[in-house]
């Protein structure tokens, strides 16, 4: 299923419009609390989204009917009236509806997600009938040239055999609509194990070589070539230890691993927003934001006793603002306290200030405000899945046979924030400004030596076009300017539903992946100076 599907409402029925309010605040609650214990636990930078976490943790309650007692009795609230057949249903009618109203309030923005479910190839399980009701399963059929695709409705998840990590890879940027490096890792898969076929197509081709060579062995021995020291290609064993460093068991192979994505592209007015340049301080990017001669930028002080800043930025669509949090501790508010908190002090179109009540030094005057700018590379796989568990109360799904007919029944899926090992219940989260400035990598002039006049004359323009695309801090008025720096909390708040529909922190803290890269960077650069000076 591609993100871009039509949750809107063109497959719904009217009886399908509405949820219980009692059910909706329920997950509005439980998805604030997953948040929280994030923000208090995880030291990497992570964004999800409301709706994905709802439909995620509606379709295991679907799917794992008689495992999941501990998040019945959550969203029953004391109303034994409301059954597990009843929370899924109004789960899927909220969850479709939200996704369905966020994608429009972002418009000219968008909003991509998708879901899958990836089985391994050597475990594919045949589901029963309560599965196929809830998964939206697509079944592929070659026939006369054209794929039949079957499909029911309810979660609209698509069910995919595991193809290789390049596989999944080509999907996430497909559905994120972002560029991915081929390095940056997304989600933890399996290791990828050849098919049979491929080992039999490299064992002809060692065969083929393996003759020559001992042909021309042969002859050397009988004087007709020089005699030469051969090889004998040996083919790896298909075994993960070799393959990879990450061994992989195959108890880890035999649950599906449970996949949903997003990414909230935003459109800040331009009038508050510079989308033409990247502004560097101290090697750390930031982006601008500003106020106008008709919505200057306006500073408040907190009345809440709320020990955090904010900044407020108005969107392209007054329903949704978008929330900085700042020199914050460990956490930040109640979810009673945050829709107070904007209620009070979001009513005007500009940039709004909000300092905490202690601060009193601070100018009323700003100009200019500068947030950090991230990235996608600054993402790794987040660890929710651990979160999801205790705040939900799943532990019963996670342990031999939780999946229900999702797996085979010895299958224990796991649900760690172990980033070395294969957790089966993921999501992915992105949120970026659609009108922000685009960076283009530059292109990299092939000279052949330094003494050559051309290359030299294209390097120093592209540096000095690079130059042009920046400016330093430094240089402005730090009076009129407030630059927000790493942690920060960022929350795309729906004011009609009042409740955060995308929430995230970005550490600003280098990934492991980013680590070992810059290592490796290091050895090279080592190795190459080694050569140069031997």
């Amino acid at each position: 299923m591609e993100s871009n599907s039509n949750e809107s409402g063109s497959h719904t029925s009217k009886s399908e419009k509405t949820a219980a309010p009692e059910v909706c605040k329920k997950w509005a609650e439980l998805v604030f609390r997953v948040y929280e214990r994030m923000i208090h636990s995880s030291e990497v930078s992570f964004f999800i989204s409301a709706p994905q976490v709802i439909s995620c943790l509606g379709f295991i309650l679907g799917v794992c009917k008689h495992n999941t007692d501990g998040l019945v009795l959550e969203l029953q609230g004391g109303n034994d009236k409301h059954d597990v057949d009843f929370l899924v249903d109004h789960t899927m009618k909220f969850a479709h509806r939200w996704s369905g109203e966020l994608r429009t309030l972002l418009t000219p923005g968008h909003y991509h997600r998708a879901r899958r479910v990836y089985a391994h190839p050597k475990f594919v399980h045949p589901h029963t009938e309560n599965t196929f009701q809830v998964l939206v399963l697509f079944n592929f059929f070659q026939k006369l040239g054209k794929t039949i695709v079957q499909y029911h409705r309810f979660f609209r998840v698509e069910e995919k055999i595991f193809e290789g990590p390049d596989e999944v890879l080509n999907w996430v940027a497909r559905i994120l609509k972002t560029n991915i490096p081929s390095s940056h890792r997304i989600l933890n898969t399996w290791a990828w194990e050849q098919s049979s076929i491929d080992r039999m197509k490299q064992q002809r081709t060692v065969d083929d070589i393996s003759t020559k060579v001992r042909s021309k062995k042969k002859k050397s021995e009988e004087g007709v070539l020089p005699k030469k020291a051969s090889l004998l290609p040996m083919i790896p064993p298909n075994n993960p230890s070799v393959r990879s460093k990450k061994a992989v068991s195959e108890e880890d192979k035999k649950s599906p691993i449970l996949v949903w994505m997003s990414h909230a592209v935003v459109e800040v007015p331009d009038e508050f927003f510079d989308g033409e340049k990247v502004y560097t301080w101290n090697d750390k990017e930031y982006l601008k934001i500003h106020g106008s001669p008709a919505e200057p930028i306006r500073v408040r002080r907190g009345k809440f006793g709320l020990d955090f800043n904010t900044l407020m930025i108005p969107t392209q669509n007054r329903q949704l603002v978008m929330l900085i949090f700042y020199d914050y501790d460990s956490k930040l508010c109640s979810l009673e306290a945050m829709r107070l908190f904007v209620k009070n002090y979001f009513d005007t179109k500009g940039p709004s200030l909000v300092y905490r009540k202690q601060e009193t030094e601070k100018s009323s005057s700003l100009k200019s405000i500068y947030v950090p700018n991230w990235k996608t590379k600054n993402f790794p796989p987040n660890r929710i899945a651990q979160h999801l568990v205790a705040a939900a109360n799943l532990h019963s799904v996670f342990v031999p046979g939780g999946f229900g007919d999702l797996a085979i029944a010895d299958a224990v899926p796991s649900a760690t924030g172990d980033p070395q090992k294969i957790s089966h219940l993921q999501h992915y989260g992105l949120l970026s400004f659609r009108n922000s400035p685009r960076q283009t990598a530059p292109k990299q002039v092939q000279t052949g030596s330094l003494l050559r006049r051309k290359g030299w004359k294209a390097e120093m323009r592209r540096k000095q076009e690079e130059e042009k695309a920046r400016t330093t801090l430094l240089e402005l008025n730090a009076e009129q300017a407030e630059t927000i720096s790493y942690p920060i909390c960022v929350v795309l708040w729906d004011k009609n539903r009042q409740f955060p529909a995308y929430m995230g922190q970005v550490t600003g803290k280098m990934t492991d992946q980013e680590s070992d890269e810059v290592k490796q960077a290091e050895e090279k650069k080592k190795q190459k100076n080694k050569w140069l000076f031997c």
